[in-house]
């Protein structure tokens, strides 16, 4: 256990002690039940109370100290969940506290276990290998389901938010190597787009993006084998600066083979952490003494292994007779598995108990057809949907929508059973490599007949394929099927090769006769044989020359996907498919003709997908003959549920259109929607189109919507039937010149305005180029109420030049005498509340104050602001007649403010000085004061303010043995950077010293800047900047010294004209300096005097001085570092010419 600071101990103690108290009696009155029920009553409520203000101390005891008692954070982030469980139990008089014996409360706070003592100590000791600049690969290693990627998942997160890295790009090797794939998810993760199909192409491309100069850590999951990095992109050399790789592999052979400078194992679970784990798994299943011990006995049995304990846990938590335990029990202790040895048997054995334990034949199928897909993918709902009906595992469903909810039920279930994993988003699985091992395993059994098979250099023996009744098959490596495939009892049938080349043999079908399922992916195909069978036909990113040879003998087919092939004209022949529910079309770049009268004889279609690219609709004329299809066929389709679409032309639309079936949609009309990961089922964008009643059932029910240049909308139209837009999670509105505002406040009751306007689900909203737009919301009402947007999370506002307030109430203040106008107010005000705000993005708005006191105390969970090129804004938070508590922004980490000619400090206090203050013309305010506090405030940018000629006053950050704990402010700053201000230093003394966490600084073109620390007169201890690491300083023509120490020296030392000073003294040390750049620096006549500690540049590696005039002095006490590893050409050359010059003359030095 780390040891907190002095200062921080108190408060955690204090804290601690508080919780632990309300603990202790919260557990007393469930063991004491009878007792205490009255006053447990009395309590629960006390107890909510006191969370609210409990909380922001203990938020700022995490923030500033080095570890909080896990009990005390799970309490909070848990009360919630305590309070009703304590409702529930004081509800329920058949309790089993009446029976005498009570759970152990604390299983009801959540554990994890990459909490224990044992993984923290490997967290720490991969964390310490990160910060050392010698190690640049880390290997984790441990058994399969021992916790490395969640543990590698974690190191990522962590280096990210302690700024150890700019960016981590994470992928998974697998059993099979695929560099194009890891390329591809490498280059996500860092926003980098590959257009290049060659690997080595690639490579080069990933290969410069590692080298940009920024910190990436990259984690390479699940290696199984030696790899080349370089093959993929990753090169190591001098000048590939703080790229770091953390690699996974079950082997440490394999590790070292890839020459890992640190290996960590990550072991088994002790005893004690491995019965927490399992506790918290099954949580209520074990009520007695009795259940205790033979669940005791079930955990011993898991070994210590997490991925054993959760699959266990999973599937028993719902028994609760003791019997059931016992035959578990029974089956772990005598489970056998063939061919199988040591570790591994045990781990599939007890994963395939877990199978074992799984009540309905769905689930288990459900299990079971997650193992077709590669390994360590993402597997769609959607294709699980339409597998499910494929094969016919989903039973008694007649509709897709009925079958998709069934899949997510069962999918919830294996999720619960700790089978699944979450994926991406709620759209998205994944299996445990290890899971889907045993999954393969169970498959593979005669009952099942399963064949997986991935990375195979050729095809299958027949002995091994020709009894089976599922195929699946990946691999890059084959590049010839057999002319005849023999699998009488085969019914799914699923093939990717990655090779288009590949061709299909024509008799390849002919021994397949009961095939329900076909998925062929990344092939050429010709023509299919009469599947009578076949259900469901997916031919992803296939090449076929005529489509109508492959549909016109399936007199069954109800799924048919061709997303991302070469099909440039829907076959006519596609109408007699009458049994087909889904047709998917998307990413079909190439396709043109779209039949008409073809999707309407498709009556029982319930999903249709097609391309954004697909232009072609045309306008339903009686006597004209038309070769596309028109929008009007849709109407035919009287199942239709689910409808991804483009429409170009408003025009196209029908008046008759309906929508009111639809229960997902991705609908564009006018602009495309392109690409998008978001994982909302319900999209519309409107791009150029006047707004039509036909789009009024799909603005209401929009999870996503998107509005651009809409002539004469004036506002949203989402006071019908007086809901709203109840389900809009994402809400952009662009290039609205019409609009005055956005919502109008509901002449409704406080409580319905408790759902914010209608807009319950809101989470980010756009508004970008409203030239008319005054406010976001309007409010006509009598009486002002509170207006709580309880979801929403991301706020962008660009171009929006009218903007004064985001709510307004016209009438109120329309009736208040010398109220202040519009302009004067503060954009968010006391109407309204943002609770999880966490990203306020500002741009080109004409503000003059951005919050009330109020609201800025309400913004508990902003994390970033930025404020770019709002001429008019004068102060963040507008000053309070009376004075209250200071506002602390709990959770900012990132601040820019940019291009802001007007403003003159973040809090405005001027309106608290005294009049004789006030009427000073020389009344400098600092730009933060000790009004505002930033506890966790990392990044700080500050560009193009004009009027601010201090950053700090002398109160707003004090170092911390002289400041309060609860109060301290920028003690986490680690990143600074100040352009284009009228600066006349940066930091007091007391500042400085206070910035101990100061890793990056960056100053550049502050004219009237002289000294970067201002001295005070007084002599004092020398300042240290512990955690800088890189300092560039440019254009700053005024600069004579880092720290002004002319003060300190004598009148006489000071009265000299020839009196020069270093730019670095031996009053500062920079003992972690890595990088220091001086561009434009007139009048600095030396770098460092000759007194300057050695220690203050013992870590530079790499140093650029430029066009500095006055530069009398080579830096010869660079000679006393050997860790210099560039120099400035520009640096070099003056030094050369110099020591040329002394020899041609014969100076003597």
């Amino acid at each position: 256990m780390e040891v907190v600071s002095a200062v921080v101990g108190k408060i955690v103690e204090k804290i601690t002690d508080r919780l632990f108290t309300s603990m202790e009696r919260q557990i007393n009155y469930v063991v004491h039940y009878k007792e205490n029920i009255k006053n447990l009553e009395d309590k629960v409520d006390s107890l909510g109370n006191s969370r609210g203000r409990v909380q922001g101390r203990v938020d700022r005891a995490k923030d500033n100290g080095e570890v909080i008692n896990d009990d005390v954070s799970n309490w909070l982030s848990n009360v919630h969940e305590m309070e009703e469980a304590v409702k529930i139990f004081l509800e329920n008089d058949n309790s089993m506290c009446f029976k005498g014996w009570c759970p152990d409360v604390r299983s009801r706070y959540r554990l994890n276990y990459e909490n224990f003592e044992s993984r923290r100590l490997v967290f720490e000791e991969i964390m310490e290998a990160l910060r050392d600049d010698k190690i640049y690969i880390i290997g984790i290693y441990g058994e399969g389901g021992v916790g490395k990627t969640k543990m590698a998942e974690e190191i990522g997160k962590q280096a990210k938010e302690n700024k150890l890295f700019d960016e981590v790009a994470m992928t998974s090797v697998s059993q099979n190597l695929d560099v194009r794939r890891i390329q591809g998810e490498l280059a996500a993760c860092l926003n980098l787009k590959l257009d290049l199909e060659a690997e080595n192409a690639r490579e080069g491309q990933l290969c410069n993006r590692l080298q940009n100069g920024r910190k990436i850590i990259v984690i390479i999951d699940d290696v199984w084998d030696q790899i080349n990095l370089k093959e993929i992109g990753i090169r190591f050399a001098d000048n590939i600066k703080g790229c770091k790789i953390v690699l996974t592999s079950r082997n440490s052979r394999v590790c070292h083979q890839m020459g890992v400078q640190k290996c960590v194992r990550i072991g088994f679970l002790s005893e004690h952490e491995a019965w927490a784990l399992f506790k918290e798994k099954v949580k209520n299943s074990i009520d007695s003494p009795e259940m205790e011990s033979v669940a005791k006995k079930v955990c011993s049995e898991c070994a210590g292994l997490p991925l054993a304990i959760l699959a266990i846990g999973g599937v028993l938590m719902i028994y609760k007779k003791k019997e059931t335990w016992e035959d578990a029990l029974e089956q772990l202790r005598n489970s056998r598995l063939s061919n199988i040895e040591g570790m591994e048997a045990m781990v599939r054995s007890r994963i395939e108990l877990s199978y074992n334990f799984l009540e309905s034949v769905d689930v288990k199928s459900c299990f079971l057809l997650c193992c077709l897909f590669q390994e360590d993918t993402q597997i769609s709902i959607d294709d699980l949907v339409r597998y499910g009906v494929g094969m016919r595992f989903l039973r008694n469903l007649d509709t897709m929508e009925k079958a998709r909810n069934r899949v997510h039920m069962l999918v919830d279930t294996l999720k619960t059973s700790s089978l699944l994993l979450e994926g991406r988003d709620e759209n998205l699985v994944k299996m445990h490599d290890v899971i889907r091992d045993v999954a393969i395993s169970i498959a593979s059994k005669e009952e099942y007949g399963f064949l997986v098979t991935t990375g195979a250099k050729k095809w299958p023996k027949k002995e091994e394929y020709e009894h089976c009744k599922v195929l699946s098959l990946w691999s890059k490596n084959i590049y010839e099927l057999p002319d005849e495939l023999e699998c009488p009892e085969l019914h799914t049938l699923v093939i990717d090769c990655n090779n288009p080349s590949l061709k299909v043999p024509n008799g390849f079908f002919n021994g397949m006769k009961k095939l329900n399922v076909l998925h062929l992916s990344n092939m050429h195909i010709s023509s299919l044989p009469k599947l009578v069978n076949l259900r469901m036909l997916c031919l992803n990113n296939c090449r076929f020359v005529d489509m109508a040879l492959l549909i016109k003998e399936l007199p069954k087919l109800e799924i048919l996907s061709l997303v991302d092939s070469s099909i440039e004209e829907l076959a006519p022949e596609i109408r007699q498919l009458t049994h087909l529910r889904v047709l998917d079309l998307r990413k079909c770049y190439n396709l043109v003709i779209f039949p008409s009268h073809v999707i309407s004889n498709l009556s029982r279609l319930e999903e249709l997908c097609i391309s954004d690219e697909f232009n072609g609709w045309e306008v339903e004329a009686s006597k004209k003959k038309i070769r596309n299809a028109s929008l009007v066929e849709l109407n035919s389709l009287i199942q239709l549920i689910n409808l991804e679409i483009h429409i170009p032309n408003v025009m196209l639309v029908p008046k008759d259109l309906r929508f009111e079936s639809l229960k997902r949609f991705k609908i564009s009309v006018g602009k495309s929607f392109g690409y998008s990961d978001s994982s909302c089922t319900r999209m519309l964008k409107l791009g150029g189109v006047p707004l039509k009643d036909e789009f009024n059932i799909l603005l209401e029910r929009a999870e996503e919507l998107y509005l651009d240049n809409l002539e004469g909308l004036k506002k949203l139209p989402h006071e019908k039937n007086g809901e709203g837009f109840s389900e809009l999670q994402h809400l952009s509105v662009e290039n609205c010149n019409d609009i005055n505002h956005l919502l109008n406040k509901p002449k409704l009751s406080s409580q319905y305005q408790e759902k914010c306007l209608g807009l319950p689900q809101l989470q980010d909203l756009t508004i970008v180029e409203c030239e008319c737009m005054e406010v976001v919301v309007r409010d006509d009402e009598e009486v002002m109420e509170k207006i709580i947007f309880h979801q929403l999370k991301e706020m962008y506002l660009d171009s929006v030049p009218n903007l004064r307030s985001f709510c307004d109430n016209m009438k109120i203040m329309s009736n208040m005498e010398g109220s202040p106008s519009n302009h004067d107010k503060a954009f968010f005000n006391e109407q309204v509340v943002f609770p999880v705000l966490e990203n306020l993005n500002i741009r080109n708005c004409g503000l003059k104050h951005m919050f009330s006191p109020t609201t800025a105390r309400g913004l508990l969970q902003l994390q970033q602001l930025r404020i770019y090129n709002c001429k008019d804004i004068e102060n963040m938070v507008e000053n309070e007649e009376e004075v209250k508590e200071k506002i602390i922004f709990h959770q900012l980490k990132k601040m820019s403010l940019e291009i802001l000619p007007n403003f003159r400090s973040f809090y405005d206090s001027t309106k608290m000085r005294t009049t004789v203050e006030a009427s000073s013309s020389n009344l400098v305010q600092a730009f933060f004061n000790d009004k505002v506090a930033f506890p966790v405030l990392e990044g700080l940018y500050i560009r193009n303010l004009e009027n601010i000629k201090e950053i700090w006053d002398n109160q707003s950050i004090l170092p911390p043995e002289e400041e309060s704990f609860c109060s301290n402010s920028f003690s986490k700053l680690s990143e600074l950077k100040v352009f284009n201000c009228g600066l006349k230093y940066m930091f007091s003394y007391a500042i400085a010293r206070g910035l101990s966490q100061l890793q990056k600084l960056t100053i550049y073109n502050c004219e009237d800047m002289e000294n970067i620390v201002e001295d005070d007169e007084e002599v004092k201890e020398k300042i240290i900047f512990h955690q800088l690491k890189e300092m560039t300083l440019k254009f700053l023509p005024n600069l004579r010294s880092f720290y002004d120490s002319t003060k300190m020296r004598t009148t006489i030392e000071a009265s000299s004209s020839n009196l020069g000073q270093a730019l670095f003294n031996d009053k500062v040390e920079f003992p972690c300096l890595e990088d220091l750049w001086i561009y434009k620096l007139d009048k600095v006549n030396e770098i460092w005097c000759s007194t300057v500690p050695n220690n203050s540049i013992c870590k530079l590696r790499n140093l650029r001085v430029q066009s500095c005039g006055s530069l009398e002095e080579t830096p010869l006490i660079l000679e006393n570092t050997m860790k210099l590893k560039t120099m400035d050409a520009a640096l070099q050359q003056f030094s050369n010419e110099k020591e040329s010059l002394l020899a041609d003359n014969n100076v003597e030095e």
